[in-house]
C-alpha cells in the first residue's frame, strides 16, 4: 500500500517548523479576549506549573523552543567532545566533558527559552493594554463629540422656540446644515 503522507524534504522543512511553531503560539485577538479569559496573566503562578515561570497556555511553546534549543546544543556539545578534541584526554575524560557540557546546555536552552516566552508574554499583555486604553480613548472622545452635537441642537431649538415665542421669524439653518456648509 502506498503512503500518502509526503515525505519532509530539505526544502520545505524549515518552513514546516515555523508552521508548527506559529500553531503554538497562544492567538489573541479583540474579540477573542470578550469570549473567553486569556491565555496568561500579569502575574505568573509557579505552583503546580512544571515548566517553571512560564504562564498557562504558553507551556507548549516553551517546551517546544527548549526542546529544540536543547537538542542543537546538545548535538554541538557532543560533536566538539567527539570530533573537534579527538581523544586527547581518554574517553572518560570525554565523557566527563560532554556531560558538562550538556548540564551547561540544559541551563542555558531552558533560560533562552524562558526568556524568548516571557517576551512574548509580556508584548501580549502590552498589546492588550494598549488596545484597552485605545478603546477607551476613541469612547471617551465619541462621547464628548455626541454631547457637543446634543449641545449645539439643544441651543438651536431653545432660540426656535424663543422666535416663535416671540413671533419673529426664525431664519437659521439647523446644525445639520451648518455642518454641511462649513464641510465638516
Amino acid at each position: 500500500m502506498r503512503n500518502l503522507v509526503p515525505r519532509p524534504s530539505a526544502t520545505n522543512a524549515p518552513c514546516a517548523l515555523l508552521a508548527s511553531l506559529a500553531r503554538l503560539i497562544p492567538r489573541v485577538s479583540p474579540r477573542a479576549n470578550q469570549r473567553r479569559r486569556p491565555p496568561c496573566r500579569l502575574t505568573t503562578q509557579t505552583a503546580g506549573n512544571p515548566y517553571g515561570a512560564a504562564p498557562k497556555g504558553w507551556q507548549r511553546l516553551y517546551l517546544t523552543l527548549f526542546l529544540i534549543l536543547h537538542f542543537a546544543g546538545s548535538a554541538v556539545v557532543v560533536w566538539h567532545e567527539v570530533y573537534g578534541r579527538g581523544a586527547g584526554g581518554g574517553v572518560i575524560q570525554s565523557l566527563s566533558d560532554i556531560g558538562a557540557g550538556l548540564a551547561a546546555m540544559s541551563v542555558a536552552a531552558a533560560g533562552t527559552s524562558l526568556g524568548i516566552t516571557e517576551v512574548l508574554v509580556l508584548s501580549t499583555i502590552v498589546e492588550r493594554k494598549l488596545s484597552e486604553r485605545l478603546r477607551e480613548r476613541k469612547e471617551r472622545i465619541r462621547r464628548e463629540a455626541i454631547t457637543e452635537r446634543d449641545a449645539l441642537w439643544q441651543a438651536w431649538y431653545d432660540r426656535l422656540q424663543a422666535a416663535l415665542d416671540s413671533g419673529e421669524a426664525f431664519t437659521e439653518p439647523p446644525p445639520s446644515q451648518e455642518a454641511a456648509r462649513n464641510g465638516a
